[in-house]
């Protein structure tokens, strides 16, 4: 689903309009809790997405070249990021505004479709990975 969003936001132009964003090795891109901003596309490098459950921190997700994160915020307004992601090792990301990606699936269906899409596969990776967290 991830690949199906990326490839919409390349052939919608958008990415021509992101701004690139890079990270080093075992920096934080974003922070479970903190105000969400917009969407990542991941360009190159590798990523892990975290999320803290008590004193236990637990893996939802490898990032690579072509997936996404940050759709969570782009559900509402105020919205916060619903996991840490951090830089295995130096990384770049194109980042659209969430003012910018509202604006392109007003625009294009193909891209609100894609996004959808995406919401629905990161909700049930949450789903499973909140699962495990609970029966352990």
């Amino acid at each position: 689903m991830a690949f199906l969003l990326g490839r919409a936001l390349l052939v919608s132009g958008a990415v021509d309009e992101t701004e690139i964003r890079t990270a080093f090795a075992f920096e934080t891109v974003v922070r479970e809790g903190d105000p969400g901003e917009g969407l990542y596309l991941v360009r190159s490098g590798s990523l892990l997405a975290t999320i803290e459950r008590g004193d236990e921190r637990h893996i939802v997700g490898q990032l690579g070249p072509g997936d996404v994160f940050g759709e969570l915020a782009l559900l509402r307004d105020g919205s916060h990021v619903a996991a840490t992601v951090t830089a295995v090792r130096p990384s770049s990301t194109a980042f659209l505004p969430t003012h910018r990606v509202c604006e392109l699936m007003s625009a294009n269906p193909t891209v609100a479709q894609a996004i959808m899409s995406a919401l629905d596969a990161h909700q049930r990776r949450i789903i499973q990975v909140l699962s495990t967290v609970v029966a352990s």
